[in-house]
């Protein structure tokens, strides 16, 4: 994947292409994210996510209820971190960003019109996630997936990309910031 005979910022763009891609293929490891953020003690929490896009301003856009801890984690602290490994290219990417919930009511539409069958369930309970519950049943009750549901979407703005390529010969590490939209980015020790 990255390449010492291509610039940081060549490999940057390739990164973010390989990311970009894994939006439209189910089956691509950077699909899942890792994403981490702190509660109101920092203590930090980190939950699995799906990848539903990746703007051409480099914002991620993640789906989740809008009851879930996260959500409330991201309002009080906007600071986050997201991890990406894919085992085949023995590549890790991880990333600074600024979490934000998108509130723009057409636009949650059109990205709550993409939910289809079961994944509308990950909205829809009846219990709020993280809620005690006496038997794992009680959290198969499910509303209709109408404009009453818990559906909410996240962008995370990077704000720092790293990404640490293994490799037989060598290991290759870069690290891009972006700074009043401009990317900087440089090779450092692995």
């Amino acid at each position: 994947m990255m390449n010492s005979h291509r610039s940081p910022d060549q490999n940057r763009q390739e990164i973010l292409a390989y990311i970009r891609a894994s939006c439209r293929d189910a089956a691509h490891p950077f699909r899942y994210l890792t994403l981490s953020t702190t509660d109101q003690l920092s203590r930090p929490h980190s939950r699995m996510l799906v990848l539903r896009d990746l703007s051409a301003d480099d914002a991620l856009l993640m789906f989740t209820d809008s009851r879930a801890a996260k959500v409330e984690q991201l309002e009080l602290n906007p600071n986050g971190a997201v991890l990406f490994w894919h085992p085949e290219q023995q590549l890790q990417v991880s990333m600074r960003v600024q979490l934000g919930r998108i509130t723009d009511a057409a636009l949650l539409e059109s990205y709550r019109s993409q939910i289809k069958g079961r994944g509308a369930r990950s909205y829809t309970s009846i219990q709020p996630p993280g809620t005690i519950i006496a038997q794992p049943e009680q959290a198969q009750e499910f509303y209709a997936f109408d404009e009453n549901n818990y559906f909410s979407a996240i962008s995370g703005e990077i704000v720092e990309l790293v990404a640490l390529q293994l490799g037989d010969v060598m290991h290759l590490r870069l690290r891009c910031v972006k700074e009043s939209g401009r990317w900087s980015c440089s090779w450092i020790v692995p």
